[in-house]
């Protein structure tokens, strides 16, 4: 079913489950009230499953308006099978990944998100990440419309597509600032 919430808090060693493992089972829309999910200092036995994040809103005001839909402090959750589709922020329309996160996605879609400044899909400037078998489509920002890493260790992308995607300044698709990114498939 569809859950009117925001800012999710999502603690340590929760894995969230929908029923059928898929985006359509289970959608969380945050109505523009605030982020739809927040992880802080969530450790890599947290997970979310086959959920769609959508309506949420990172105020600027409210940690730099980071992270419309999901925002990660200080954290190393697996995100798979999850759709995350039409919410805002300056930084990290979709999602921001802060300096002391690790992004973990697979076979998600990123989607018609929105970013005033940077990373319409998403914004990392964690220290390693791993995407895997996502998609990055309709996304928008001034800079780094599908995906924007900044300061990044190393950030590995494999078997993924970026489609759609657009910035009014530069980098369209994915936009690096000294990153270290390999792209596969």
């Amino acid at each position: 079913g569809t859950y009117f919430e925001h800012d999710i808090l999502v603690k340590s060693g929760v894995s969230l489950w929908s029923g059928t493992l898929q985006a359509s089972c289970v959608t969380i829309d945050a109505q523009g009230k605030g982020r739809g999910l927040i992880f802080s200092n969530a450790d890599s036995s947290t997970s979310i499953v086959g959920f769609t994040v959508t309506g949420g809103v990172a105020h600027p005001e409210d940690l730099l308006g980071q992270g419309g839909g999901i925002l990660f402090v200080k954290s190393q959750p697996k995100i798979s099978n999850c759709v995350v589709i039409g919410n805002h922020a300056e930084t990290g329309g979709g999602f921001f990944a802060d300096q002391g996160s690790t992004l973990n996605f697979s076979n998600c879609r990123i989607e018609k998100n929105t970013a005033t400044f940077m990373g319409g899909g998403g914004a990392f400037a964690g220290d390693n990440g791993l995407v895997t078998g996502c998609q990055f489509l309709d996304n928008i920002a001034l800079s780094g419309g599908g995906l924007f890493l900044q300061k990044a260790s190393s950030v590995q992308v494999n078997e993924s597509y970026f489609g759609n995607n657009s910035a009014g300044n530069c980098g369209g698709g994915v936009l690096l600032i000294g990153s270290e990114c390999t792209m596969e498939g």
